[in-house]
């Protein structure tokens, strides 16, 4: 109970600090006043309606005092700030045509090509490897997960690094009733079910359908609120729905490089499959289609936009790659199945039409 008066007195706390407080705070903390640092933290970390003016009042010299405290949300902070960009906040005065009467609104503008603090690619690693392997509070999970979805890592490894973990230390009957499983099963239904390719989730609806299954027989037995916010997406999916949309076809170059024995590996299985599914003799190129070769390649079955399209020629080139001629609707999915398929391989995208 103690422990509880204490979570909520923070709270109202950070609720009833303002603007000015904030400032004057923060610039103690920059003097080196350590008492008030949880308090800045806290401010910062808050999901509030002053929270984003906090965050946008950091500069470069807060990301030393943050590093310092060695803190798993201070951490999280400094990642994000080197990707987020920061925005300009101001008023606009105008009057109401219906009223007269003059109205003032808040805009929030976006400050394109700047960020809380300095971009390094090494620090920015070593930090998400440093949060990837701390033991996670389940009270953290979500936070921390928010924090680097701002960031071009993977979310998704400690999603899975949290499962697991559920899964071999809670009982079944547990998980069951466990609103964080039940969390984790949501992003991970989202996940199979509008791909996350740069994190290897391709779109499967079967896998998709399992897991918002499970997401909601917890929200079910529980009454947890907190997830599955927006339904289950596949209660009402139809294969026919991804058909009847227009399809709209990119044409990309892809050329792949590696190994010799990699690449006479794409070479023979390509050309397998044209003589199985596409047109070996059409002037016009092959034609076996990609859903065809992701059901093959990676055993996934999808009617999805994403994977509509077809793989037109293979041809070698004198310097020893491949180059693959594809009708795509999205360029970045193929590279990633590619390389997954065939380990050693690299993909670059030489253009797109």
């Amino acid at each position: 109970m103690k422990e509880n008066n204490i979570l909520e007195n923070q709270q109202r706390d950070v609720q009833l600090i303002s603007i000015d407080d904030f400032v004057s705070m923060l610039g103690e903390v920059r003097q080196g006043n350590k008492d008030l640092i949880p308090q800045v933290l806290n401010a910062l970390l808050e999901d509030g309606d002053l929270q984003g003016k906090f965050l946008d009042m950091l500069e470069a010299e807060d990301k030393q005092w943050l590093l310092a405290l060695d803190n798993l949300k201070a951490d999280c902070i400094v990642l994000a700030g080197m990707y987020r960009e920061k925005c300009r906040y101001y008023d606009e005065l105008f009057t109401d045509e219906n009223t007269g009467e003059e109205v003032v609104i808040e805009r929030t503008e976006l400050i394109e090509g700047t960020s809380w603090f300095e971009r390094n690619k090494d620090e920015a690693q070593a930090l998400y490897d440093k949060i990837c392997a701390t033991d996670l509070p389940d009270a953290d999970v979500r936070m921390v997960c928010d924090w680097v979805d701002a960031t071009p890592f993977n979310e998704m490894a400690i999603v899975e690094k949290k499962k697991r973990q559920m899964e071999e230390q809670v009982p079944a009957h547990e998980l069951g009733l466990s609103p964080l499983y039940g969390w984790i099963c949501e992003v991970l239904g989202d996940a199979y079910y509008y791909g996350e390719e740069d994190c290897g989730y391709y779109i499967d609806i079967a896998k998709a359908r399992e897991y918002y299954a499970k997401a909601q027989e917890i929200k079910h037995a529980t009454g947890d609120e907190t997830f599955m916010l927006w339904g289950n997406p596949v209660e009402d999916f139809d294969e026919k729905d991804w058909e009847d949309d227009e399809r709209c076809p990119l044409t990309c170059y892809y050329r792949l490089s590696g190994p010799a024995e990699v690449l006479y590996k794409v070479r023979t299985t390509i050309d397998k499959l044209t003589e199985k599914y596409g047109m070996p003799g059409n002037e016009f190129g092959r034609y076996v289609p990609t859903p065809i070769l992701l059901q093959t390649l990676l055993g996934i079955k999808s009617k999805a936009p994403n994977y509509w399209g077809n793989l037109l020629f293979m041809e070698d080139q004198p310097d020893g790659t491949i180059f693959l001629t594809m009708e795509v609707e999205q360029t970045y999915v193929w590279p990633h199945v590619l390389e997954q398929v065939f380990p050693g391989i690299r993909v670059d995208v030489e253009k797109e039409l």
